[in-house]
């Protein structure tokens, strides 16, 4: 599956989303907001991975933010860049998710 966006990776600059049709993927990052446990109502923003139905429904997150691990530079340059993409779109609430 093609991503949701186009990137330059040899620079730092991100390109804007395209309205074009394109496959959706079946997962990406996504900013995800958790309500912490505690006696404050704090909330936790991290990037998770995200997997979307045929409708392009999201429908699983991880239950943790990820890890940031590539085996070489230029693929750990491209998934932070992906991450970094995530923040440009809405934050998704993890109690939306079924568990």
């Amino acid at each position: 599956a093609r991503l949701l966006w186009e990137q330059d990776v040899g620079s730092s600059n991100l390109s804007t989303p395209t309205n074009k049709e394109i496959d959706m993927p079946t997962w990406n990052h996504r900013v995800v907001r958790k309500k912490l446990v505690d006696d404050f109502d704090d909330e936790q923003y991290g990037i998770h991975e995200v997997h979307y139905d045929e409708d392009r429904n999201p429908v699983y997150v991880t239950e943790d933010p990820v890890v940031v691990a590539e085996m070489n530079a230029k693929d750990l340059q491209e998934t932070l860049i992906r991450m970094l993409h995530a923040t440009t779109l809405p934050a998704l609430d993890y109690d939306e998710f079924d568990k």
